[in-house]
C-alpha cells in the first residue's frame, strides 16, 4: 500500500499538468479575497484555501525539479514562500491578536504602561518591537499591519534559513533537508498563524532553533551563545518553557544546565523589573497570574463533553493541573533523553505532552509543533495531517463560538498529536 502510494506522489511530482490548476485556482481565489467584503465568511474561506492550494502546488513544483535542479528547487521554495505571505500580509482582516498589538503598540508610542492595557501577559521585548512598528508607519503612512507582519514575514525566512543549516548539519540528504523546508516554510498552518493571526511565537521558535543550531555546530564545548539565544526565547514568550525544559535536560555540562535557567531568569526579571517597581499587583496579575482560557482542548476536551459539571468542578484548579502539565512534559523529555531521543525529538515530545494535557489553551498554540518537528524525520505523515487539521480547525475558530460549542476538527488535531507521540517512541532512534 505504501509502496503504491509513493508511486502515486512521484507521478504527481512529476506532472506539471497536475499542479498548474492548482496554481491558476488559488490566483483566481486570492483575488476573490481583494473583491469580497473584508472579514466576510466567504471571503476567509476563499483566503484559507488560496494559501492552502497555492502552497501544495508550490510544494509540488519544488519536489518535481528537485531531482533535475537543486538550485532551481530551492529559489522557487523561497520565492513562493514569501509571495504567497506577502498577498496574505496586505489582507486587511482584523483579527483578535492584530487588534491587540494596535492597543500595545500606541501605548508604547505614547509611553504609556504596556501592562496597564490587560494585553499582555509577555516580557516587553515584543512590545519594544511593535512600537518601533508604529513608528515606521506614523512616519512612512503605511497601515501598522503589514508592518507586523513583514517582520514575522522575515522572521520566518531567518527560520527557513536555519532550518536548512541544521539539516545539512545533521547531513540529512538534499530531498529530506528540502521536505524539512517545505514542511515549515510552504505550510499552510504556518502562514495563517504566523503571517494571517498574526502570532509572535515564531520569534521565540527561531531563537531556540538558532540555539540548536549553534548547540550542533559547537563540538562538546557549551556555547554562552546558544544558551543565550535559548533563553531569550523562552523571555520572548514564557509559554514555550517545555522547550527550555528539554534544553536544560540535553545540556553537555552541569555548568551550561544551570546556566539555562538562570539566564532565562535574569532577562525575564530584567525585563520585568521596571514594571514590578512601579505596579507590583499589576505585574503579578497580568503576568505571573496569566491564564490561556479553558474550554474543549486536548485531554479536558473530552472531560468538558462528557462531563460538563466535573469539568466546571475541576477548572477551579486549573493552575494545578497547568503545573501538571508542564511536569508531564519534563517527565517525556527525560524519557526521551533516557531512550537515546535527539534534542528535537525531546523537544517535540514535550511540546506534545504539554498540548494534550494543559486545560488552558490558545489557538496560536497551534504552531509549536511546526518548527521543530519541520527536522524531525518521524512523523511527517502525522505533521502533514495536523496541518491540514490543524488549518480546518483555525478557519473554525476564526468563524465559530470556538470557546464555547465544541469542535468538528480540534478532536482531530489533537488524536493526530497522539498518534504522532506515539510514532516517535515506537521508531528505533
Amino acid at each position: 500500500m505504501n509502496l503504491k502510494l509513493n508511486k502515486i506522489i512521484v507521478q504527481i511530482y512529476r506532472s506539471n499538468i497536475s499542479i498548474w490548476p492548482l496554481f491558476i485556482l488559488s490566483v483566481f481565489l486570492f483575488s476573490l479575497v481583494f473583491i469580497l467584503p473584508i472579514n466576510s465568511l466567504f471571503s476567509s474561506i476563499s483566503l484559507f484555501l488560496a494559501i492552502a492550494l497555492s502552497c501544495m502546488s508550490a510544494s509540488l513544483f519544488v519536489m518535481s525539479k528537485a531531482e533535475t535542479s537543486l538550485a532551481i528547487s530551492w529559489k522557487f521554495l523561497i520565492t513562493a514562500g514569501i509571495l504567497i505571505r506577502l498577498i496574505v500580509a496586505v489582507q486587511p482582516s482584523a483579527t483578535i491578536d492584530m487588534s491587540t498589538w494596535v492597543v500595545v503598540a500606541e501605548t508604547v508610542v505614547d509611553g504609556g504602561d504596556i501592562y496597564a492595557t490587560g494585553r499582555v501577559s509577555w516580557t516587553a521585548i515584543w512590545p519594544l518591537m511593535l512600537g518601533a512598528l508604529m513608528h515606521l508607519s506614523n512616519l512612512t503612512g503605511i497601515y501598522f499591519y503589514i508592518f507586523v507582519r513583514i517582520l514575522l514575514l522575515l522572521n520566518d525566512l531567518i527560520l527557513l534559513f536555519i532550518i536548512k543549516a541544521i539539516t545539512e548539519k545533521l547531513n540529512y540528504s538534499y530531498t529530506d533537508s528540502l521536505k524539512a523546508q517545505l514542511l515549515y516554510f510552504l505550510n499552510p498552518l504556518t502562514v495563517i498563524i504566523t503571517i494571517f493571526h498574526p502570532q509572535f511565537g515564531s520569534i521565540a521558535f527561531t531563537a531556540l532553533l538558532g540555539s540548536y543550531y549553534l548547540t550542533i555546530s559547537s563540538s562538546s564545548r557549551p556555547n554562552l551563545l546558544s544558551s543565550l539565544l535559548a533563553a531569550l526565547g523562552t523571555a520572548v514568550k514564557q509559554i514555550t518553557l517545555p522547550a527550555l525544559i528539554a534544553f536544560t535536560l540535553y545540556a553537555r555540562s552541569w555548568k551550561e544546565m544551570a546556566l539555562l535557567p538562570l539566564l532565562t531568569l535574569f532577562i525575564f526579571l530584567f525585563m520585568l523589573s521596571p514594571y514590578y517597581i512601579y505596579n507590583p499587583d499589576l505585574i503579578e496579575t497580568t503576568v505571573f497570574g496569566y491564564m490561556s482560557r479553558s474550554g474543549y482542548f486536548g485531554f479536558w476536551g473530552s472531560v468538558y463533553e462528557y462531563f460538563p459539571g466535573i469539568f466546571t468542578e475541576l477548572m477551579q484548579y486549573k493552575r494545578m493541573f497547568v503545573l501538571i502539565a508542564f511536569t508531564t512534559s519534563a517527565l517525556l523529555a527525560a524519557r526521551a533523553k533516557s531512550l537515546g531521543r535527539s534534542l528535537p525529538e525531546a523537544i517535540q515530545i514535550s511540546l506534545m505532552g504539554f498540548l494534550l494535557l494543559t486545560p488552558g489553551w490558545a489557538i496560536q498554540y497551534l504552531y509549536w509543533l511546526l518548527p521543530f518537528g519541520s527536522i524531525v524525520k518521524i512523523g511527517r505523515k502525522q505533521m502533514f495531517l495536523y496541518s491540514v487539521f490543524g488549518s480546518l480547525a483555525y478557519l473554525e475558530y476564526f468563524y465559530g463560538d470556538w470557546y464555547v460549542n465544541p469542535q468538528l476538527f480540534l478532536p482531530f488535531v489533537y488524536l493526530t498529536i497522539f498518534w504522532w507521540l506515539q510514532e516517535i517512541f515506537k521508531t528505533d532512534p
